[in-house]
This record gives C-alpha cells, sequence and structure tokens, in this order.
C-alpha cells in the first residue's frame, strides 16, 4: 500500500499525524506500507507515485483517493 501526502515529519497542529505513521501499521501487520511524499497540489509530484507503482508492479490494482476541506485553524499550532 502506498501512501502520500506532505506531512513527512511530526508537527504541533491539531491534526497529528504522518505518511510514515499510516504506512507503519500496513507493514506491521504484515503487509507492506510504503510512504511517498507528494505535494497534491503539484501535478508533477502526482504523476511520480504512478509511476513509482508501475514500475514496482507493472499496474495499479486500488485507489482510495480521501480528500477534505480542512480549516485554516486546523493546521495552525493549538493556543
Amino acid at each position: 500500500m502506498y501512501v502520500t501526502g506532505r506531512t513527512v515529519q511530526p508537527r504541533t497542529h491539531r491534526l497529528p499525524g504522518t505518511i510514515s505513521q499510516t504506512a507503519d501499521p500496513v507493514t506491521a501487520a504484515g503487509g507492506t506500507g510504503i510512504a511517498v511524499a507528494v505535494d497534491h497540489a503539484d501535478d508533477a509530484q502526482v504523476r511520480s507515485p504512478f509511476a513509482r507503482v508501475t514500475e514496482d508492479h507493472g499496474h495499479l490494482d486500488l485507489l482510495v483517493n480521501n480528500v477534505s476541506a480542512v480549516p485554516p485553524d486546523a493546521t495552525s499550532p493549538p493556543p
């Protein structure tokens, strides 16, 4: 399983977690979790993981796109 996103270092804000913290439990459970840093606002970066999946496995079996609107204050440090 490939996990993509921008957060690679833990930060102090209301939405904790990193892409590695999402991928690691997959590996711990016997699968393969692969964290790939991607800024989804950059089309070139978005193409990169697809090229990697194609190189590693030849094709993509399933894509789950989880997007949400996050209020600006949700990513700022807590008061």
